[in-house]
């Protein structure tokens, strides 16, 4: 197995609100075009891998009910821990929203076009749903 670049996660992700009848084929179909387990597209799906990747994708539900910057394990280091996070926090922001986030947007597009409808066993509905929320996307930059 493979591992996979930020782009090529965001790409998972964007997959997982499908309405698909058998979500275990098509997640063993995700993972095969993409040479990782399945699980770790489970992963992805679930919020537990490349969380700071797909932040900006999260719905308002997620985003309130989950921080993906958040250190479960261990104790703090300092009390003042917040004001590295928030600054953190922004940088982030920033780099997602110049560049590299049209990067990742170009790169679901041109991925995309190796997705047919045959191969997701979606009904042209769906696959023109797909499409017009990439164009969305790209006018929203």
């Amino acid at each position: 197995m493979y591992s996979i670049t930020a782009i090529q996660a965001v790409h998972i992700f964007k997959f997982r609100n499908f309405k698909i009848n058998n979500k275990n084929d098509f997640t063993n179909e995700i993972a095969n075009k993409f040479k990782i387990t399945t699980k770790a597209v489970r992963d992805i799906w679930n919020l537990r891998t490349w969380k700071k990747t797909t932040y900006p994708f999260w719905t308002d539900i997620e985003k309130k009910n989950k921080n993906p910057f958040k250190i479960t394990r261990g104790r703090p280091n300092s009390k003042n821990n917040n004001a590295s996070f928030n600054k953190w926090f922004q940088d982030t922001n920033k780099f997602l929203l110049e560049e590299k986030r049209k990067k990742i947007i170009e790169e679901i597009n041109n991925l995309e076009s190796t997705f047919t409808p045959f191969f997701l066993n979606m009904n042209n509905n769906d696959y023109c749903n797909l499409k017009k929320s990439l164009e969305v996307l790209n006018k929203n930059i």
